[in-house]
């Protein structure tokens, strides 16, 4: 089957290169990316899906974070077919912002026989590459980036000391909420397709330092679920496979068993 492969927009040339040269030591100790790859050893075709652990961020509760679905692929018995499932995950951590506020538009034409104002829901999204803050009052991660509205943006990563270790931050300027949530932040990740989605994320708080802390903790699950998509944040054990490349781990494989358990075949 095609490999799904998971990835994120490019650093910039120069964010990288001042990156590179701060963090030499903590880079070359980085893969570029992870592995995730996912083996049936059921007598049935499965869809798996994969999703990160959510962010914990410095305002609300973690009921209010929201989950994305990563990726999402369907394989029969890896015995029988010799197919697999290979999610390949940018260890680069990425701030993102989504507004999706839905705009009314006037027409001009009179001649329309319906109503001559439409409701247009657009989504629009920014993505920045970002470092956390590696200690306290950390004075060289470029780990702090500014969010625009009209349009909406954030600016390219600068250091702010403030921010909390294994952190970055957004700095959410003032802005009018609505009472259904349209603008939303978080740790984010883009498509093969260069949809930009939030694999983690919570309604903008308005005028604050929003301090968002991801970890490269992932989890697989039997079940179709759209890209992008939110998920049902559930970790039980005995129901996904937990892939953590916090202790260096650039590979993980991960077994589906007869009795639907999942079980680490190795990792490296």
């Amino acid at each position: 089957m095609t490999p799904v492969v998971i990835g994120r927009a490019a650093r910039p040339a120069a964010l990288a290169m001042r990156e590179a040269s701060q963090h030499k030591d903590h880079d070359a100790a980085m893969p570029a990316s992870f592995t995730v790859l996912v083996r049936n050893a059921s007598q049935t075709k499965n869809y798996f899906y994969i999703f990160q652990k959510i962010s914990s961020f410095s305002t609300g509760s973690p009921a209010d974070v929201t989950c994305s679905c990563l990726g999402c692929a369907q394989i029969g018995n890896y015995t029988d077919s010799g197919s697999q499932i290979e999610f390949r995950l940018d260890a680069q951590i990425y701030a993102g912002a989504i507004s999706t506020a839905q705009t009314t538009w006037k027409s001009p034409v009179r001649t329309l026989r319906r109503s001559a104002t439409l409701n247009i829901s657009t989504t629009s999204s920014a993505v920045q590459p970002i470092a956390l803050t590696t200690q306290p009052n950390d004075s060289i991660s470029l780990n702090y980036t500014v969010m625009s509205l009209n349009p909406l943006g954030l600016s390219r990563p600068q250091n702010a000391p403030e921010v909390s270790t294994g952190s970055f931050g957004i700095q959410v300027p003032p802005y009018t909420p609505l009472p259904t949530p349209f603008l939303f932040c978080g740790n984010a990740a883009t498509l093969k397709s260069g949809t930009v989605i939030l694999s983690s994320f919570i309604s903008a708080p308005q005028n604050q330092l929003l301090c968002c802390t991801p970890q490269s903790i992932y989890f697989v699950k039997v079940g179709e679920q759209p890209e992008g998509s939110p998920v049902h944040y559930d970790t039980t054990a005995s129901t996904c496979a937990t892939c953590d490349f916090t202790t260096g781990n650039s590979t993980i494989i991960v077994q589906y068993n007869v009795d639907g358990t999942f079980s680490i075949v190795s990792s490296t």
